[in-house]
């Protein structure tokens, strides 16, 4: 049992490093456009839908990004520019 709660934690935090790359390159990926949708991003990424909703529901609960106006005809606002 001892093994498998290690081995758990070694994956949480890999799975971290891996949420913090991902995040990263979406925040990379919006400051090279601001226009991008969902979609537009997907198509850069080789993520699901639902992993990226969640990444960005991180990215603006957390205060790196912002979305100004409507989803087809807004844009997103990078307030943070890179996550450590």
């Amino acid at each position: 049992e001892h093994v498998n709660s290690k081995s758990e934690h070694v994956n949480s935090k890999s799975e971290h490093v891996n949420s913090n790359i991902i995040r990263n390159k979406i925040i990379k990926i919006l400051i090279e456009n601001n226009e991008y949708t969902y979609k537009n991003i997907l198509l850069k990424l080789d993520i699901s839908k639902s992993s990226l909703r969640r990444h960005f529901g991180f990215l603006k609960k957390n205060g790196y990004i912002k979305r100004h106006g409507s989803d087809k005809k807004g844009h997103w606002e990078v307030l943070k520019n890179k996550i450590n």
